[in-house]
């Protein structure tokens, strides 16, 4: 998350949350204009994934190629729940996906353009 033109993790935000909001339940949506289905995360940050999605992550350099659980690459979803539009989106988000199907972000690919919610806050 990027805030005055710094960046500030969203694990460091989430635990400054939770000491100033001892009794609140943190959650933290992954989801995009484009897709119908959202992926949620609630204080551990690993987000679970509805059945209606299907996600890959490749190595950076080869989008064909496919990385093993607990390593890092791009995330690329098949949300099936898009019934009427293209369903397969290649993002430029970085992520771990792990045993259980869930997944965590780890940010996004060096040089990316900002989009949505990690635009400035300043802009």
């Amino acid at each position: 998350m990027k805030r005055s033109g710094r960046e500030l993790a969203k694990a460091d935000l989430f635990a400054s949350l939770k000491t100033m909001l001892p009794q609140a339940r943190l959650c933290s949506e992954y989801g995009m204009t484009e897709l119908m289905s959202q992926c949620y995360a609630e204080f551990d940050l690993r987000f679970m994934v509805p059945d209606t999605v299907k996600l890959k992550f490749n190595p950076i350099d080869d989008p064909l190629g496919r990385v093993a659980h607990r390593r890092i690459g791009q995330i690329n979803i098949l949300d099936l729940a898009n019934l009427y539009s293209c369903p397969f989106i290649q993002t430029e988000d970085l992520g771990i996906m792990l045993e259980d199907g869930s997944f965590t972000l780890e940010g996004r690919i060096q040089d990316a353009e900002i989009r949505g919610c990690h635009q400035l806050f300043d802009e």
